[in-house]
């Protein structure tokens, strides 16, 4: 079989033969020619023609693929065919998607699909969402910032989302749209993998109301279609930056999970989450019926400025919650790394972990402590600095194409080391560098010293608005502690701005 490549151009004519000299100008003309094997290039431009309906079906030896040269903008795609291959195009918020049906970037129906080394920009809702009936699908190298309630939605079989970077979801669009959360992703099904996505300024600001806003969430499934328990998931070596705090309810999150189980009975095919970074007041929390949860091998770090509030590391108090697996993680500045419910309890495996952790349960009344449980601890205050020490030494990806999943080679379990902790350790987590840095000050939304700006020998000139708030104080943002812990640890000088 003969396949097929078509070009398109704001220039080109649908009437034209789709060729490079003589290219079409929709994309929709494009989805209703090609089949099987064909690839569709698109030339730079602004495409506002409405959503991209792609009904035809690939194979795996010949999927269609739809490739966007750089500045390639386009309101979004619906896919409803097999084997379909999307890549390099801007999706973004245009005016005449609040006359769509759909509110999503890119929303999916088919299976085996591939998106990668796209933008979505400020959808009306998550900039990739996939279907209940969707299976095999690959979402990789995107960039995702402030699309509405989350920014990919997983429903479906056996979806693999890994090195995406993820900032700033939000919960109501500017355009009037309000919703009731803001998380980086949901997922739901069975058989999902999620790795070495990069996910940070999960924060409260502008179109930010009343959201518990997370980096992972799951509860019940919204779609039909959706099994009643969300199985075999796999969350490793993903960065989740969440560092905010409104109140109790509403505040930053690592994972939060109800509805989560086993798809066999074991913990291999249950919800295992482990060799992640949670910079967030809660690192994860169950909110309703849960079993064979791991959670292990993963850094969590609460700022100092919350541990005021009432922080958990591990939220885990329902009552139907049962059959955990929490070993060899690290907390740090949390008020309380563990709060469980006695039936939680019963029957789960705790140890290894760091600090040994003070056990709080709930009873249907009221919080009661009851004991306190002394471990041993394999994760240890010297494993803590050197996974932060791997936390803030990473760069900043500028783009989707150049992003690198910050922890793509984490081993397989903490590294137990007897060196004492690194001084710079004690330095990150103020709620002002003032103290720790002597000279430092705020002027406006610029944190600077007195003369040229210095860390250590090292230059750096930070800007950028204000998140805390302490006693007047105004304290910097985890965005620009990043930038100064990075020089501490010896990185090449930085003479930069970095706004956000």
């Amino acid at each position: 079989m003969i396949h097929s490549t078509f070009h398109i151009s704001p220039t080109g004519s649908d009437s034209a033969p789709g060729t490079e000299p003589h290219p079409w100008r929709t994309l929709h003309h494009a989805a209703h020619t090609v089949k099987a094997g064909d690839t569709v290039i698109v030339t730079a431009g602004i495409y506002d023609d409405g959503r991209v309906a792609i009904h035809t079906s690939g194979t795996a030896e010949a999927p269609i693929r739809f490739i966007a040269q750089s500045g390639v903008e386009i309101p979004g795609f619906l896919l409803t065919g097999d084997f379909i291959h999307i890549r390099g195009f801007t999706v973004r918020f245009f005016e005449s998607a609040l006359k769509d049906e759909s509110f999503y970037g890119i929303e999916i129906r088919g299976s085996h699909f591939v998106i990668e080394d796209n933008r979505f920009i400020e959808t009306l809702g998550a900039g990739v969402f996939t279907s209940p009936h969707s299976a095999r699908g690959l979402i990789r190298r995107n960039f995702f910032h402030r699309n509405v309630l989350s920014c990919i939605e997983v429903h479906g079989t056996a979806h693999l989302v890994e090195a995406n970077t993820i900032r700033q979801p939000i919960q109501d669009h500017p355009s009037g749209r309000k919703t009731d959360d803001a998380d980086a992703i949901r997922f739901f099904g069975t058989g999902h993998i999620f790795r070495g996505n990069d996910i940070r300024q999960i924060w409260y600001g502008a179109n930010i109301r009343d959201a518990h806003m997370d980096c992972f969430q799951t509860f019940r499934g919204t779609e039909d279609g959706d099994p009643d328990l969300t199985t075999d998931i796999l969350i490793e070596d993903n960065y989740c930056e969440a560092s905010s705090y409104q109140t109790e309810d509403e505040c930053g999150g690592g994972v939060t999970m109800e509805r989560v189980g086993s798809a066999d009975g074991t913990f291999e095919r249950g919800i295992v989450i482990r060799n992640n970074i949670f910079i967030a007041p809660y690192a994860s929390g169950i909110h309703g019926a849960a079993s064979f949860v791991s959670f292990v091998n993963n850094t969590c770090i609460c700022h100092p400025a919350f541990t005021q509030y009432n922080t958990i590391a591990l939220d885990y108090w329902h009552p139907d919650c049962r059959r955990l697996n929490i070993q060899n993680n690290a907390f740090h500045h949390y008020t309380h790394p563990f709060y469980i419910s006695k039936p939680a309890w019963d029957g789960s495996i705790l140890s290894g972990n760091f600090p040994p952790p003070v056990i709080h349960f709930y009873s249907h009344v009221e919080l009661a402590n009851l004991t306190d449980i002394v471990m041993t601890a394999p994760a240890t205050e010297s494993t803590l600095g050197a996974n932060l020490a791997r936390v803030f030494s990473a760069p900043e990806p500028d783009s989707p194409q150049g992003a690198v999943p910050v922890f793509s080679n984490i081993p397989a379990a903490p590294s137990i080391s007897p060196a004492p902790i690194s001084p710079w350790v004690k330095r990150i987590y103020f709620a002002n560098f003032e103290s720790p840095l002597s000279g430092w000050h705020t002027q406006g939304d610029v944190t600077l010293s007195p003369a040229a700006p210095n860390v250590d020998g090292h230059s750096a000139c930070l800007q950028g608005d204000s998140r805390l708030e302490m006693g007047g104080i105004s304290a910097i943002t985890t965005r620009h502690e990043n930038l100064i812990i990075r020089l501490l640890l010896g990185a090449d000088a930085l003479d930069e701005t970095e706004s956000l």
